[in-house]
């Protein structure tokens, strides 16, 4: 038995190198390329903001009875929104930060518009060479 195991062993062993493979044969790849056009990014025109005029009335108490009059002459109902001084500085504040914002997106909106020309430029200027 152990003379068999010991023969199918060697059996296996010289099977697995007696082995002669010849690697096939190298073949030159060819790669063909041709321009691509790249699409031109379809971003619609941001609407300019026209403001309507609002007319603000300060109201103290010095001018409540003079300013209610002119109202009153005019035929304006009297509707009254206040703010205290405070409220009225943080509203100002709101308005810088609404300000700051629409800056900072016109300003990444540029960066991407440069970047997508550019991109597009180097695209031609590519394609252009070969």
């Amino acid at each position: 038995m152990k003379k068999w195991i010991a023969i199918s062993g060697l059996i296996i062993l010289a099977s697995c190198g007696s082995r002669s493979t010849v690697p096939p044969p190298v073949e030159t790849l060819v790669i063909n390329s041709k321009p691509i056009e790249k699409p031109a990014p379809n971003i619609p025109e941001a609407d300019q903001i026209a403001t309507i005029k609002i007319k603000w009335i300060n109201i103290t108490p010095d001018t409540v009875e003079e300013e209610f009059a002119k109202l009153a002459k005019k035929g304006i109902p009297l509707v009254f929104h206040g703010l205290t001084s405070d409220d009225y500085n943080n509203w100002t504040r709101n308005n810088q930060l609404i300000l700051e914002s629409i800056l900072q997106n016109k300003i990444e909106a540029q960066g991407y518009k440069d970047y997508y020309l550019g991109a597009d430029g180097a695209v031609s200027e590519q394609n252009n060479q070969q």
